[in-house]
């Protein structure tokens, strides 16, 4: 998912992203999440991983 300005500044501003699943449950996704994923580089991690992985790119 790609997430706008205001999306992301609303994000931070709540503490949380509130990500309905199929089953209906609400899953709340930190804002921290984020901060953590701009201060690493996945694709370089994932040069040397041999598993499947998934990559969240902020």
């Amino acid at each position: 998912m790609v997430y706008s300005k205001q999306e992301l500044d609303k994000w931070k501003e709540c503490g949380y992203y509130s990500y309905i699943r199929s089953t209906g449950e609400e899953f709340k996704i930190p804002y921290s999440l984020v901060e953590d994923c701009r201060r690493y580089d996945g694709f370089e991690a994932a040069e040397d991983t041999a598993i499947p992985t998934l990559i969240i790119r902020v």
